[in-house]
């Protein structure tokens, strides 16, 4: 004769309201979990952009720094009087005729040739190329270069961390920097790294060019992010 196991053991039954509440905690879990993850993702892409900019900005001051070089080399192995005339000298396409080059010109201005033509006569010094080779490849852009009717050279230009280039400004200044939302139109920034009115001539403090880096918008009258080799 079969006999039921009265004693035996049930789970309590739990009320359809014990389930529902069960279910909207473990909702709420969840979106604390996504939070949190948003949260890392959120922190994780800020130090890896904080990471980026710094070491852009790092090989700009590199590219900076082998621009100095190579106009110390110059003047180590030329002298101190060419190494003025190269930056003085109104002849020489590069120095504007001796006027401040413009950072927004109404019309192009050729900053990358002039700026290979100098590093043309810079690396005629010894040591030049050793200085050069401080800076990996890619950090170098190479164009072919009318030099006269019959002659053509393919010339370096020096890229900043950003691949932008890095231009030679004559002594004579840069106007038309825009600093803080207000360009400078009357005023040459020059290679003391302050504004001068225009009615000045560089003195002898700042009768040498300089180099500057245009930063990672690439707008040479954008000076609030621009690098200077002065600088450095």
């Amino acid at each position: 004769m079969l006999t039921a196991d009265l004693t035996r053991s049930h789970p309590p039954h739990r009320p359809p309201t014990a389930r529902r509440a069960r279910a909207a905690f473990t909702l709420i879990e969840l979106m604390v979990v996504i939070g949190i993850i948003m949260l890392l993702v959120g922190i994780s892409v800020y130090a890896y952009t904080q990471v980026t900019r710094h070491s852009k900005a790092q090989k700009t001051k590199a590219g900076l720094e082998v621009c100095r070089a190579l106009m110390a080399e110059y003047e180590a192995t030329a002298g101190a009087a060419a190494a003025r005339q190269l930056v003085t000298d109104t002849g020489n396409s590069w120095n504007n005729s001796g006027n401040p080059l413009d950072a927004n010109p109404p019309r192009p201005y050729a900053f990358d040739v002039q700026t290979r033509l100098l590093l043309r006569e810079l690396l005629r010094s010894p040591n030049s190329k050793k200085i050069l080779a401080r800076l990996p490849a890619e950090s170098l852009q190479y164009a072919q270069v009318q030099i006269n009717r019959q002659l053509t050279e393919n010339l370096p230009l020096i890229l900043d961390g950003y691949g932008k280039p890095i231009f030679y400004i004559p002594p004579a200044g840069l106007v038309n920097v825009t600093v803080a939302g207000s360009p400078l139109p009357n005023n040459a920034l020059r290679s003391d790294g302050k504004y001068h009115p225009l009615s000045s001539g560089p003195t002898a403090a700042n009768l040498t060019g300089f180099w500057v880096s245009v930063g990672p918008d690439g707008k040479l009258y954008e000076g609030d992010d621009n690098q200077y080799s002065f600088e450095n």
